[in-house]
């Protein structure tokens, strides 16, 4: 069966319904374990959790952000291709033009969002998504775009911030492709031969 957990982080468990397979993060410090999975902050000192805005989207209704680099953890079940879906950003705040994060495979980074340089990052409404385009809040719900990786690992981490301004993350989803629907790494190998051998292109 496919794994799928979805995070939303705000202050309050009560602030606004999670709808499966999601659950609240708040002062969480891993690992906890909640909904099924493992997860956490490496440290809680110097973390602003907020309440933003019951009125929107549930995932996008509050917000965290570190005031020095934290690392968000997530244990998946199992090697294997899962999709990425993420939302960084704030309905009530600018503060976060120098959003940082990028989303390690264990300690190799797949995903680096970097606004850090240009202040040019999400000011309020609006949220990056894991391809690092910045939307407002209904587009986000509509046409956000996930990434898929690979992961050769278990872990999954999320290092907010870079200690150059205020970064943040607000909602998490991770889903699993099933196993059954992933081609086997003997045949990606044979279909990237077929595509890219000079000799069958001939």
């Amino acid at each position: 069966m496919a794994w799928d957990k979805g995070f939303n982080f705000r202050a309050n468990l009560s602030y606004v319904d999670d709808v499966a397979p999601e659950t609240h993060v708040v002062a969480d410090a891993y690992p906890t374990t909640r909904n099924g999975s493992t997860f956490g902050w490496n440290a809680t000192s110097s973390l602003s959790i907020r309440d933003r805005n019951s009125g929107i989207d549930r995932r996008l209704a509050g917000v965290h952000f570190p005031n020095t680099v934290r690392t968000f953890t997530v244990d998946l079940p199992r090697t294997g291709e899962f999709i990425v879906t993420s939302a960084m950003g704030d309905s009530a705040s600018s503060a976060f033009v120098d959003h940082y994060a990028q989303f390690r495979d264990d300690a190799t980074a797949f995903i680096t969002i970097d606004h850090s340089p240009g202040s040019d990052g999400p000011v309020v409404d609006q949220y990056l998504d894991s391809t690092d385009v910045i939307r407002a809040e209904a587009d986000w719900v509509a046409e956000n775009v996930t990434v898929t990786r690979d992961f050769t690992s278990t872990t999954l981490n999320i290092v907010v911030g870079n200690n150059t301004g205020l970064s943040c993350i607000t909602h998490l989803l991770l889903s699993e492709i099933a196993a059954s629907t992933q081609m086997p790494m003997k045949d990606r190998v044979a279909r990237q031969f077929l595509f890219t051998s000079p000799l069958l292109r001939m």
